[in-house]
């Protein structure tokens, strides 16, 4: 009898996942990260630690991340700070084969390691930043949702908001995606767990923001962006550049090769939230 291949072994979910996580451990020795917010983050939480006051790191804050990443540094440092990183883009994988294998996509390992490979999930993964810790969060509520379980989806979706502001728009687009369905696929119990999701995600996800609420004076300045807007142009391009280069090269011969299979998805459009 023939000794299961790597292959073989990498076939259960959390096999592959594991696998990945491994791969970036190495990673986790290089220090915080080149983020421009890596220093503001830091303060922000060592300041709640400290004397219990909250100091907005940049607007509109990200009280959760930089609370728990304060605590975390406390105790190992930039190590234990990088492999918490891991421990949610381990989650964002795992979430991606339930989400693809729930639906019934041909290919859930391949979507794993898609994302896995993806440079700057890499880098995400394996340094001070809030972007994995929402990503994971974000889907691991929508394989929550996904599977009915409403009360947790909530939390994750309200703590995923909490970690980084943007991620209300993935939330909003998962739920505007679950009551867009065939009328065959709406329904009364459809729209109440929808309605019970978005309770639960509004009221953790306002709690994240309490913080700077009273950072800013009890007032919404908070909300401020502290880069000026430079016109459509500028930001259109900016999207553009950022999207073209998030792909990467991995992903983007993947998407090459499957742009058939992609296609056709699109026509599951009526009884597929993630598709939507």
């Amino acid at each position: 009898m023939m000794p299961p291949s790597v292959a073989d072994r990498l076939r259960s979910p959390g096999a592959l996942v594991a696998a990945c996580g491994l791969a970036y451990l190495p990673f986790t020795l290089l220090g915080y990260g080149t983020d421009i917010d890596v220093a503001n983050v830091l303060r922000a939480g060592r300041s709640w630690l400290d004397d219990g006051s909250y100091r907005l790191s940049r607007g509109p804050g990200a009280a959760i991340h930089e609370v728990s990443t304060a605590a975390l540094d406390r105790v190992g440092g930039s190590v234990l700070v990088n492999v918490a990183a891991v421990a949610f883009a381990a989650l964002a994988l795992w979430s991606v084969h339930a989400l693809v294998t729930h639906e019934g996509g041909g290919h859930p390992r391949a979507a794993v390691l898609v994302l896995a490979t993806n440079p700057w999930f890499w880098i995400a993964a394996t340094s001070l930043g809030d972007f994995v810790w929402a990503l994971g969060l974000f889907l691991a509520g929508a394989a929550a949702a996904q599977r009915d379980r409403r009360l947790l989806a909530g939390a994750l979706f309200g703590l995923a908001i909490g970690s980084r502001a943007s991620s209300g728009l993935l939330v909003a687009a998962w739920l505007i995606g679950e009551v867009a369905g065939s009328p065959a696929e709406r329904g009364r119990r459809r729209w109440r767990g929808v309605i019970v999701t978005a309770s639960v995600t509004l009221v953790v996800g306002l709690a994240g923001f309490v913080p700077p609420w009273l950072d800013a004076g009890r007032t919404f300045a908070f909300l401020d962006n502290e880069l000026a807007f430079e016109g459509m142009r500028v930001h259109a391009g900016r999207w553009a550049v950022k999207n073209v280069a998030v792909i990467g090269l991995p992903a983007g011969v993947v998407l090459l090769r499957g742009w058939r299979q992609m296609r056709g998805a699109v026509g599951r459009w009526g009884t597929s939230t993630l598709v939507r």
